[in-house]
């Protein structure tokens, strides 16, 4: 497992297109962590630890997943606030076809001695066949006082109504599908740094 630090007043943003299958990073006082991750093809595990050391440390830990055929994903993402005022957010998103599954597991620890910290998990997933399958498990202590944290997950298919509004102004089937799958990826792309973006290619289409 690599173990990354994240020095006192640094700014780190981190992409990982699937080489970084388990990972730690110890984020110091005023430093804040970006952290953006790919999935995609065969049975593959990542195991993503954040540990918010420092006073007002944060993180930002965003996720793309894609699966098609017999692909098979676990994520555990899991958030430890050790100080005061530190901020954490982990949003992923996952596009899901053929018999593909994916379960995630999202952790946000808030300890007792980290008083005045927030987190907000998210987790959406789009099914484009009904034999694809996600289990999402959110989980969350808070011991500490004045602390908040938030949690949200969802899983869906592509909208009927969508594609057929689509098709009545004039827009094939196959374009219709990869309008709503790079619009369910737009809200998080939107929140990526702009040096990311051009990097995040859909093979679902």
């Amino acid at each position: 497992m690599d173990n990354l630090i994240i020095k006192k007043g640094q700014t780190k943003v981190i992409f990982d297109n699937g080489s970084l299958e388990n990972c730690t990073f110890d984020v110091e006082e005023n430093a804040a962590l970006t952290y953006v991750f790919i999935l995609s093809g065969g049975v593959k595990r990542t195991e993503i630890l954040v540990r918010l050391l420092g006073k007002s440390s944060s993180s930002s830990v965003f996720g793309i997943f894609y699966g098609e055929k017999k692909d098979e994903f676990q994520i555990v993402i899991r958030t430890i606030h050790k100080a005061s005022d530190s901020s954490g957010q982990t949003f992923v998103k996952g596009i899901l076809d053929g018999e593909s599954k994916c379960i995630f597991l999202g952790l946000v620890d808030i300890e007792k001695s980290a008083s005045g910290s927030c987190d907000i998990l998210r987790q959406d997933t789009l099914l484009l066949s009904s034999q694809s399958r996600v289990e999402s498990l959110p989980h969350m202590e808070i011991k500490a006082n004045n602390a908040i944290a938030k949690h949200s997950v969802t899983s869906s298919g592509l909208s009927d109504e969508q594609i057929l509004y689509l098709q009545m102004r004039g827009i094939d089937p196959k374009t219709s599908r990869k309008l709503m799958i790079e619009g369910f990826l737009l809200e998080i792309l939107n929140k990526l740094p702009k040096q990311l973006r051009k990097n995040i290619i859909c093979p679902l289409r």
